[in-house]
């Protein structure tokens, strides 16, 4: 046997090795996910919202007539820039007719837009692992997380 036979069967065992663990793991994810709704759709907004939300903002602004030629007559943002006379550069208008013509600013706009709805669904996600402590009908304050309905799944006890 060469070299590159030798690999291959190692890969191949490997592989092997790897599928033992894997499927449990998967079957463990889905038992998670089935049993905490609430986390994971709020795991998948989490993941899917902040690049939507970065993708819209330009059109969004584009919409309320920062254009790539201007500012577009008739519109929210032509009658903001009419309310503040000239503007200055560096201003939040300034911003705004840059990103919308599609400069360095439309860039910044959509990391921006990014971060900011990365951190609100990511702080969501995680308030939704937590609840407060309730008190039932006797007036007992019961723990939250208790393994009934949410949170964190614990390893498995290994049968003695």
């Amino acid at each position: 046997m060469g070299v590159f036979d030798n690999a291959w069967k190692a890969s191949g065992n490997l592989s092997q090795q790897i599928g033992k663990k894997v499927g449990p793991a998967a079957g463990h994810t889905k038992e998670w996910i089935v049993k905490n709704p609430k986390q994971t759709a709020s795991i998948a907004a989490s993941v899917l919202v902040p690049p939507i939300a970065a993708a819209a903002a330009v059109p969004i602004i584009a919409g309320v007539g920062f254009s790539a030629t201007g500012v577009v007559a008739g519109s929210t943002a032509a009658a903001m820039q009419a309310s503040i006379g000239n503007v200055a550069a560096g201003s939040m208008f300034a911003f705004m007719q840059s990103a919308g013509a599609g400069g360095a600013a439309a860039g910044v706009l959509q990391g921006s837009v990014w971060g900011a709805t990365s951190a609100a669904a990511w702080g969501a996600t995680v308030a939704s692992f937590f609840k407060t402590s309730e008190s039932n009908d006797n007036g007992e304050v019961e723990t939250p997380n208790d393994g009934k309905d949410g949170g964190v799944i614990e390893e498995e006890k290994e049968k003695e």
